[in-house]
C-alpha cells in the first residue's frame, strides 16, 4: 500500500459518510470510531439536479436513535423527495434501501397503502442514509440536538 494513501489523519465532517467494503474475502473486522460527538445544531446542504433527482449522501451523527419527526428533515424535502434508510446489519454490495420515507405534511413509507403517520419510525444511531432531492432548488438541513431520547442505558462497574 502507498503510504500516500493511507488516511489515518483525515477528519470526518459532521453529516458525512464513507463506505467499508470487504471483497477480498477478509474477515469481518470491528470498526471502531475516535473522537466526539456533536452535540449542537447540525446543518447540512442538500443539492438538487432536477429530475432524476440528485442523491445526498448523509449520516446522522447522534448518538442515540432519532425518530423522523424529530429529525429536522421534514421542513427540508419537497413532497417528491426521498429519505433512503439502509440496514447496516445486512452485508452486500450495492444493496437497496430497506425503507423509503417521503415528506408531504407526515411522513410517509412509499409502498404503504395505509398511508399513516411514520413520523415515529427511528433512524438508528450513527445510521447513513440517502436523501434524493427531486423537488426545487438546493434547501438546508437543519438536526438540533439534544433530541428527546427514546431509550437510554447506564451501566455502573463495581471494583472487586
Amino acid at each position: 500500500m502507498n503510504p500516500a494513501s493511507v488516511g489515518d489523519d483525515d477528519a470526518l465532517e459532521p453529516a458525512g459518510y464513507f463506505i467499508v467494503r470487504n471483497d477480498n474475502g477478509a474477515p469481518t473486522l470491528p470498526l471502531t470510531n475516535l473522537g466526539s460527538v456533536l452535540l449542537q445544531k447540525a446543518t447540512v446542504p442538500l443539492e438538487t439536479a432536477g429530475s432524476p433527482g440528485q442523491d445526498n449522501p448523509a449520516g446522522l451523527i447522534r448518538p442515540i436513535n432519532v425518530a423522523l419527526d424529530a429529525s429536522g428533515l421534514g421542513s427540508a424535502l419537497g413532497p417528491n423527495d426521498q429519505l433512503l434508510l439502509f440496514n447496516n446489519a445486512q452485508a452486500g454490495f450495492n444493496k437497496s434501501a430497506s425503507a423509503i420515507y417521503y415528506f408531504d405534511t407526515q411522513w410517509r413509507l412509499l409502498g404503504d397503502g395505509t398511508a399513516s403517520d411514520r413520523g415515529g419510525d427511528l433512524i438508528p444511531q450513527g445510521a447513513g442514509f440517502i436523501i434524493r432531492r427531486v423537488d426545487g432548488v438546493s434547501a438546508l438541513w437543519t438536526n438540533s440536538f439534544p433530541v428527546a431520547a427514546l431509550s437510554a442505558v447506564s451501566r455502573k462497574l463495581h471494583g472487586g
